[in-house]
């Protein structure tokens, strides 16, 4: 079985490359396909040339007269009849004779569109590899050869092969008119007028689903798909929508009067656009219809109102919708997303709707929503932080209220989700939070804007949230616990005068360095640890108790040796260490337990300095 991949080679020049060598074609189409990725499926560079093969052994035979002579003058033998030589001249008169080799061959394309081949082959001609959509337009041919004959027409299980012939023959002429328009445009490079063209994917995806549906007429969606099709009059039925986004706006603001069969329209038109968008083309098609924006208020509107299951499979498809049109719109869904949709603002105004409307919805929305939030920050942080920097977009950011918001969405999210529920995953979802609350240090740091740690902000993060989200990051990896506690640790905190929620947090902080020492992870940034050594330092202020004083100094000391052996932080180490020693003395009825531990403190002040010389 090859594995599956979407790379393909890019152009003309790329397969050229590849035939030099010394390469067999099977080879060529399974070097294609290969991934490093596990998947299941066939390659369609394995499949179409198989099914190619067989279609055309009994294509040709069928249309071979010295073998349907011998087969014909075999059966006239066999039943005892005279059979005369079957030649051009006669040929009219034997047209309604039996053709047992035509009908083979009517009888394998009609299994093999059962098996959905006609729809693989379609979907094929987005490809980037001009032989694998040679291959699937010869496969197109010799289907649309076999649903002409007679012989098709006497099976009576193949009750679509007349919906299948209007399909291919509206994307035979389609194609004939986009090969027409291409050779008025370039003249001068007539070599390239025999590759077949490259249709975008979501042209090829609908066409594809299209062709399924219209073999089952009890789909839901037949009479939507068959409708458009009758509806196209111009150049004979020919499809000419290959750059628009067919039947997507008709079927999402659908006006049927079965409101559930409305809803079941723009499931299947979400689906296509959350399926078809895989480049930077898909995106412009998508945004010269302004779907982009249409997709933000309709979710807006969905998630205000008390949902049903169906409500929420749609909201759900919405956000899965606009973070593939961000993640894979390339520069084009940057500038479209941030400087003419404004989507930073729209999430953080919908942030405040999302959870407010919680209760009335599914908790996979506020699981899908902080997805969405990963990344559109991250398009901004990692893709294109000169263009961010450099725009005005940040000014406008309010980046505590991001982070704030995205925390409650978590732990609500946490508190609500179903056992069963599989997709997204609990640590799917916790890493999207801790790369949230990093982004949003990191966005600041390119703007040359530093969070003070120290003061505090009334729209800061609470503590009793920070210690819940830091608690929950056990499910993953240490780098990413190590990742979020400095993330949170770099934010503002609402309030320290919480004693017991500022010890719990010190407590979990310091926690999660000594199990990164038992872990031995040692290839971090010494700015993570010295983030989270300065709030520890700043909370001990608000100790009020010697127990609390002793736990987190205990604490202290055995991360001594990951600071300092591994990340040469000694002196940010000893500074925390002194400044909670420090705030100890402050308090008058601890004074003996503070000498143990201050003279410990110079103790190890001394022996960093005679190392050091």
């Amino acid at each position: 079985m090859e594995r599956y991949s979407v790379e393909d080679c890019d152009s003309e020049s790329k397969s050229e490359s590849v035939n030099d060598t010394e390469i067999s074609e099977s080879d060529f189409f399974s070097k294609r396909y290969q991934t490093k990725k596990e998947d299941d499926r066939y390659s369609p560079g394995l499949v179409l040339p198989l099914v190619l093969g067989a279609l055309d052994a009994f294509g040709n035979l069928s249309e071979s007269e010295e073998v349907v002579g011998h087969i014909r003058a075999f059966e006239s033998e066999k039943a005892g009849h005279q059979y005369k030589r079957y030649t051009g001249e006669n040929r009219k008169n034997d047209d309604y004779l039996a053709n047992p080799v035509r009908e083979s061959f009517a009888r394998i394309a009609f299994r093999l569109s059962q098996k959905g081949m006609i729809s693989l082959s379609i979907a094929s001609l987005a490809s980037d590899c001009p032989k694998l959509r040679s291959i699937a337009l010869a496969i197109i041919y010799r289907f649309l050869q076999a649903v002409k004959t007679r012989e098709a027409q006497n099976i009576g299980a193949w009750k679509s092969r007349s919906q299948i012939e209007m399909a291919i023959n509206a994307i035979q002429r389609g194609l004939v008119l986009s090969r027409m328009n291409v050779q008025q445009k370039q003249d001068e490079h007539r070599s390239q007028m025999f590759h077949p063209p490259r249709i975008p994917n979501i042209c090829s995806l609908y066409l594809a689903r299209s062709l399924l549906i219209l073999t089952k007429p009890s789909d839901n969606m037949y009479p939507a798909v068959n409708k458009s099709f009758l509806r196209q009059k111009d150049y004979h039925g020919a499809f000419t929508n290959w750059y628009s986004i067919p039947i997507f706006m008709t079927l999402f603001c659908s006006v049927s009067e079965a409101i559930e069969q409305s809803k079941k329209e723009r499931l299947w038109a979400l689906h296509l656009l959350n399926d078809g968008i895989v480049d930077t083309l898909s995106f412009r098609m998508v945004s010269r219809r302004h779907i982009p924006e249409l997709l933000l208020t309709t979710f807006d509107a969905a998630v205000s109102r008390d949902g049903t299951i169906q409500d929420d499979a749609e909201c759900i498809l919405l956000l899965k919708s606009t973070e593939t049109l961000v993640k894979k719109g390339g520069k084009g869904s940057f500038n479209h997303y941030f400087h003419s949709v404004g989507i930073m603002d729209w999430i953080q105004s919908s942030m405040v709707n999302v959870t407010l409307n919680a209760q009335h919805h599914s908790p996979d929305i506020l699981a899908h929503f902080i997805q969405l939030t990963r990344a559109v920050i991250r398009k901004a942080v990692y893709d294109f932080p000169e263009d961010f920097r450099c725009s005005n977009i940040w000014t406008r950011m309010d980046a505590i209220g991001i982070a704030n918001g995205i925390s409650d969405l978590y732990l609500k999210w946490h508190a609500t989700r179903t056992i069963d529920s599989s997709v997204p995953t609990d640590t799917s979802v916790v890493s999207c939070v801790c790369e949230i609350f990093w982004s949003v240090v990191k966005l600041n740091e390119l703007n040359n804007v530093s969070f003070k740690s120290n003061n505090l902000n009334p729209n800061g993060m609470l503590l009793e949230s920070c210690i819940k989200i830091v608690q929950q990051t056990e499910h993953i990896v240490p780098e990413y616990r190590i990742k979020v506690l400095a993330a949170i640790c770099s934010l503002p905190f609402a309030d320290h005068s919480n004693m017991d929620q500022s010890t719990n947090f010190c407590t979990e902080s310091l926690r999660t360095l000594l199990l990164e020492n038992l872990h031995n992870v040692s290839d971090l940034q010494p700015i993570n640890y010295t983030t989270i050594l300065h709030r520890i330092s700043t909370l001990s202020l608000y100790f009020k108790e010697q127990d609390q004083y002793t736990t987190i100094l205990n604490q202290l000391f055995g991360c001594r040796r990951i600071l300092i052996n591994y990340h040469g932080l000694g002196a940010q180490w000893l500074d925390c260490v002194s400044s909670v020693v420090a705030n100890f003395g402050k308090h008058a009825d601890m004074t003996s337990t503070y000498l143990e531990y201050e003279s410990l403190s110079n103790a190890f002040k001394s022996l960093t300095y005679f190392s050091s010389s």
